[in-house]
């Protein structure tokens, strides 16, 4: 899958933008956090100036800020740099641009906890005149909000990526796709948002507990309080994310699941991850390929040989040879052919041939019958196998005579009709490695010969009447019986039978090869 530059430029620059805004939202969010946790919030050690304190860590926070965003940004260009060469050059993604679009949360956690490590190194710089309580304080506070800016922004970048990863992976579903998986991610997000914020808690309370805390620190209320706080509504923000990074693939690959069950084998969803829920999403696509593959050659099998012997090989195996049972047969040949390919090209010949066995093909389905195959500009149809019928020689005897009027008003070729019933060997015939499903009896030699007698006669439709005699009474009815003759080829005699209301072929007259209507 090859992506053009006019396609991927739109498709990818607003996610990259929405993505660098909310990175630097969240560390911003985190240092502004920070500040304030530090110098109101947190306990002051006893008899620090605090006027002082303020005035010296708030000029080192205005002071920083820029420091920090250029190391964001900065080293957000350089983590980026292969994913906005994509983007500008468009196309497909190379291979580093590839890994670079994969990995780039993790690459952009990297540069955050450079610039949050930064900061610790500044601000305990700063600090270490006012004494050891004070810089483990500020170191403490730095930590809990990197690890709360860090955390947040990892998740936000996992899902706002989501669109990017896709596009880089469906340029290359083959390779190798590998980034952090489902269990660190829930661990990382539970140690940044959950453990070290929990962590703050407990060493702000350590000095009271072992009663330092009140020669030393003003009440530390206030600051378990609000760092109790921040713990719950991150963690359980943290939580939310990587709960839906977990169920919206699920939920996505039940849903086509669904669709699948549903008979849409043309589902496929859209990979976006490297970890085990990527492998589910690919997984799911390589599962359906197989699935429409096998559609398809269900399919194309059926066409070739016949839903019914498809259903029959899966059901019952093909093993060479076949069973006695009671057919109707149904044969018919277009009369005249011989003139048809003289006095017509060959590609016309073929696209009336097959307008022609569409009108049988579509009236022996309908009827219940199987096309066996076909001979030329002659079809076979058989009735009772491989599917079984209630009635095999009535739909026999009713597609015979609904095939005769179709014929007629296809006005394209005349034909001859014959319908025969009576035991069959059905099963496959050939080679173990190459063989058909056909029926071998007299009932399809007696079939062809009424056929033979059927084109010389004004009805076109001949049937042996002992087909009347196994057929339901109803059906029955509408033929009626004729002389007893002996086919060509045959012995025995066979007594004819022809529908009572033929469409005859009057109005219509074989000139030159073609059936043709005489107005």
């Amino acid at each position: 899958m090859q992506l053009q530059a006019p396609q991927v430029r739109p498709l990818i620059r607003r996610p990259v933008l929405v993505y660098a805004a909310r990175m630097l939202l969240a560390h911003v969010i985190g240092a502004v956090f920070v500040f304030f946790l530090v110098l109101y919030v947190l306990p002051l050690p006893k008899g620090a100036p605090a006027d002082e304190l303020r005035r010296v860590n708030t000029t080192t926070f205005i002071a920083f800020m820029p420091v920090s965003l250029v190391i964001l940004i900065g080293g957000g260009l350089v983590a980026a740099w292969p994913i906005l060469q994509w983007i500008r050059r468009g196309g497909a993604p190379t291979r580093i641009q590839r890994i670079a679009t994969l990995h780039q949360p993790l690459r952009q956690l990297g540069i955050q906890l450079a610039s949050w490590l930064t900061g610790l190194v500044v601000f305990i710089l700063v600090n270490l005149r006012f004494g050891a309580m004070m810089v483990t304080q500020v170191s403490l506070a730095i930590a809990m909000g990197a690890a709360v800016a860090c955390g947040v922004a990892y998740v936000m970048g996992e899902r706002e990526l989501r669109g990017m990863v896709a596009r880089a992976w469906a340029s290359n579903p083959e390779g190798e796709w590998r980034t952090a998986s489902i269990t660190f991610r829930v661990l990382a997000i539970w140690f940044l948002s959950t453990a070290i914020p929990v962590f703050g808690i407990v060493m702000i309370a350590y000095p009271e507990a072992v009663r330092v805390g009140p020669k030393a620190f003003g009440s530390i209320g206030p600051a378990v309080f609000m760092v109790g706080v921040l713990t719950l509504a991150v963690g359980l923000a943290g939580m939310v994310f990587v709960v839906r990074t977990i169920a919206d693939p699920v939920r996505q690959v039940s849903q086509a699941m669904r669709r699948v069950e549903q008979g849409d084998v043309s589902t496929r969803i859209t990979v976006y991850d490297g970890s085990e829920i990527g492998r589910l999403q690919a997984g799911f696509n390589a599962m359906v390929d197989g699935l429409e593959e096998r559609e398809r050659m269900r399919d194309l099998l059926g066409k070739h040989i016949g839903e019914g012997v498809a259903r029959e090989a899966v059901e019952h195996g093909t093993a060479l040879g076949g069973r006695t049972i009671e057919v109707a047969v149904l044969f018919t040949d277009i009369i005249g052919s011989t003139g048809l390919a003289e006095n017509n090209p060959p590609a016309r010949v073929v696209e009336m041939l097959n307008e022609f066995f569409r009108v049988v093909v579509a009236t022996v389905d309908a009827h219940g019958g199987f096309i066996n195959k076909f001979e030329g500009d002659a079809a076979l149809a058989i009735f009772g196998a491989p599917q079984q019928l209630d009635d095999p020689a009535g739909a026999a005897l009713r597609t015979a005579r609904a095939l005769r009027d179709e014929i007629v008003k296809l006005g394209l070729a005349d034909a001859g009709i014959g319908v025969s019933h009576g035991p069959v060997v059905a099963g496959y015939i050939g080679a173990p490695d190459r063989y058909e499903y056909t029926v071998i009896g007299d009932p399809v030699n007696e079939a062809a010969r009424l056929t033979d007698l059927a084109k010389t006669r004004d009805g076109r439709v001949l049937a042996a009447a002992r087909v009347l005699d196994a057929a339901h009474p109803v059906e029955a009815d509408q033929w009626k019986r004729l002389d007893n003759i002996t086919l060509r080829g045959r012995r025995a005699g066979t007594r004819l039978a022809a529908p009572r209301r033929s469409v005859l072929h009057r109005g219509f007259a074989v000139r030159d090869g073609v059936f043709r209507p005489t107005d």
